[in-house]
């Protein structure tokens, strides 16, 4: 359900609008994202009550709280620093036992929108990823770790960077090679997401390329896939939670299962299935009847969340 349509159920009477609301974007992006004015947006805000200023002030709140319990050991100015906030602003947010509440007559869009956030088929990679959040990692900002980071698009203010990035071949700045993870101790993250390539093209048809989109045997990915779920389990710590995205295809006419033989193969390392969800993606859908080499490849993937089991 769209942030929109909650408003619209929330409100009652209520149509849903064509603006995006999102709590976590300015005014500018979320006029932009409507093809609206901001304006418009101004308007939106205030005939449905939303405490936007209340909005504001839960963000930090929780940005702040999982900064401390992340990072116990450190100062009040250490952990300022590290989130760009003056230190008087990060001492008022440490020191609340409770999350801001908004002013009577008007509601919280995010209390409101995590409440009914849970999806388990979306159209939005964005969306998925907050639910995560929302439902195994008690609400925290972002996650703590991509170990496939690419250029970073599964990312935007709803769902901001993880602090550690690593790629096989790092295209942004701050993003680290993924040599640097595998020599990482044990047991440093709570969470990690991974979004390998999912697809197989052959060596003598495939062109070079900078980045690593595809593999070139069924044989080469399971091994890619083995790798890195085994590196994100010696990564997290007990109870931690790997995000791993992935799909299913055909090669040759011969269907894939590649997601029954991730479930498998992570259950075997040492993870217990938590979730499933399901991502549409709209551009291969509408693909499909405009273009005969679009169709095929999968119209859907799956974020598929799993646990560690302590002690395995």
């Amino acid at each position: 359900m769209s942030i929109s349509l909650i408003l619209a159920t929330f409100a009652g009477e209520m149509r849903p609008s064509s603006i995006k609301y999102d709590p976590y974007k300015t005014l500018e992006q979320i006029a932009t994202d409507s093809g609206v004015t901001v304006e418009a947006v101004r308007r939106y805000i205030k005939i449905r009550h939303i405490d936007r200023k209340c909005d504001e002030e839960i963000i930090k709140y929780r940005r702040v709280k999982d900064a401390i319990r992340k990072n116990p050991y450190s100062t009040i100015p250490e952990i300022a620093k590290s989130l760009s906030m003056a230190i008087g602003t990060v001492r008022k947010y440490s020191t609340m036992k409770f999350s801001p509440r908004p002013s009577i007559g008007k509601f919280s869009m995010i209390e409101q929108s995590q409440s009914t956030l849970y999806v388990s088929i979306s159209n939005s990679q964005n969306s998925i990823l907050r639910a995560i959040l929302t439902t195994y990692l008690k609400g925290a900002i972002t996650y703590d770790c991509d170990l496939t980071y690419g250029k970073g698009d599964f990312y935007s203010e709803t769902v901001p960077p993880p602090r550690f990035l690593y790629d096989i071949n790092p295209q942004v700045k701050n993003v680290k090679n993924l040599d640097v993870a595998i020599n990482l101790p044990n047991e440093q993250f709570d969470s990690v997401v991974i979004d390998l390539p999912c697809s197989i093209v052959r060596p003598t048809t495939r062109r070079k390329k900078q980045t690593f989109v595809s593999f070139d045997s069924t044989e080469e990915l399971h091994t890619a896939y083995h790798r890195m779920m085994i590196l994100a389990y010696r990564l997290l710590k007990d109870g931690g939670i790997m995000v791993f995205k992935t799909a299913d295809f055909s090669l040759d006419n011969q269907p894939l299962w590649i997601s029954d033989w991730s479930i498998n193969t992570a259950i075997q390392i040492g993870f217990t299935l938590s979730d499933k969800f399901i991502y549409m993606d709209q551009n291969a859908i509408d693909a499909v009847t405009s273009s005969q080499r679009r169709a095929t490849m999968p119209t859907h993937a799956y974020f598929l969340v799993f646990k560690k089991s302590a002690h395995h």
